[in-house]
């Protein structure tokens, strides 16, 4: 078989190696020599990537394996397949790393949060959503019966019983009127509308002479305009 300088060999049984009729002349045949070389994989693959070999090809190949998330910030971020992530200082842009086919896509959500003006929130308290993306007006406690455990005591003798009081917020405003052109205010306070007696025994100490007390309990609150305390 005759080759032409620089013309390549098929080399059986070595896929790694490259054969090629050269333009040296070799002394004991008269024949130009072949050379041969080992053939240089690439190995070094792009960031996201990882190097597979292949069992029937010499080089393997860059295989994507994860996706490359850069934040906003600059940062970078590597998620695995179905992998989601928010970034540093960013709660309200979530990525996530999607299969499709052979490639992984980077999909990014982003949380867009209400106009919340402090102005406007009329607890005056702002707020975090859990999530700690967006800024909400905190809800006011509203005027509403509540409880708590107290102990009562008369004489040495007590006992702890749960007392019904009212307690929450009401609206006290105080804007400008335009025709006493001066500022008018609204004041109410949070006070029981309803309530009931009812009877506590209280236990005295060495005998079982206890004492019955009498005393309010509420059992509905409203708001209502009265001279609140300041």
């Amino acid at each position: 078989m005759c080759l032409q300088i620089g013309q390549a060999i098929l080399v059986k049984g070595s896929s790694c190696k490259t054969c090629k009729c050269s333009g040296v002349k070799d002394p004991k045949t008269g024949f130009n020599a072949v050379v041969c070389e080992h053939i240089r994989c690439i190995v070094q693959c792009p960031l996201g990537y990882v190097y597979k070999t292949s069992n029937n090809s010499c080089c393997g190949t860059c295989i994507q394996d994860s996706c490359i998330v850069v934040a906003t910030d600059g940062s970078s971020y590597f998620l695995k397949p179905g992998e989601s992530q928010f970034p540093l200082n960013d709660n309200c842009t979530q990525y996530t790393c999607i299969q499709k086919g052979n490639t992984l896509v980077t999909s990014s959500l982003t949380k867009v949060c209400p106009t919340t003006e402090a102005e406007e929130c009329t607890s005056g308290l702002l707020e975090k959503t859990p999530d700690g993306c967006c800024k909400i007006c905190k809800a006011p406690k509203a005027c509403r019966v509540k409880t708590n455990v107290t102990e009562i005591s008369r004489n040495g003798c007590s006992a702890n019983v749960t007392v019904s009081y009212c307690d929450g917020w009401c609206p006290s405003p105080k804007k400008f009127s335009e025709t006493s052109l001066q500022m008018e205010g609204k004041c109410e306070c949070c006070i029981a509308t309803e309530t009931s007696n009812i009877n506590v025994d209280l236990v005295c100490p060495g005998d079982n002479n206890n004492i019955r007390i009498t005393m309010s309990s509420a059992t509905k609150c409203e708001c209502f305009a009265a001279t609140c305390t300041p």
